[in-house]
């Protein structure tokens, strides 16, 4: 939906102010289409991933590449770091792991303490 179309809801603009709203529409429009530049802090913060952590993954090719701005600067493009978090998988394996055969006694009363915390609502992103 374009800007027009939002602003223009159930009455037509004045006449006076046709070419005034046509020219706001075309702005916003353009400014939609733009792409945003992400430096490394603004990158982190979106992530919640560390520095090294970044280009660590985007030198093995598991993040998106920088673009080169100016000769002393570099970036990330918006569009691809978004395209790249709604692309994680859901579930990882790396909260897989197998059950040991004979888990020692301790191990069972900190599995059982730790579900009861959990259905006591302790922690809410677990279970």
């Amino acid at each position: 939906m374009s800007f027009e179309q939002t602003v223009i809801v159930g009455k037509k603009p004045q006449a006076a102010n046709d070419t005034s709203v046509q020219e706001l529409g075309r702005i916003a429009d353009e400014m939609a289409l733009a792409e945003r530049l992400v430096d490394m802090k603004m990158a982190m913060e979106i992530t919640t991933l560390s520095r090294r952590t970044l280009l660590d993954m985007e030198e093995r090719g598991e993040f998106p590449e920088r673009v080169q701005v100016t000769p002393g600067r570099t970036a990330w493009l918006l569009s691809e770091i978004v395209s790249w978090i709604n692309n994680i998988p859901r579930r990882s394996h790396y909260d897989v792991c197998d059950a040991p055969a004979n888990p020692s006694e301790s191990l069972i009363q900190k599995v059982a303490r730790a579900r009861r915390q959990i259905d006591a609502g302790k922690f809410r992103f677990l279970g």
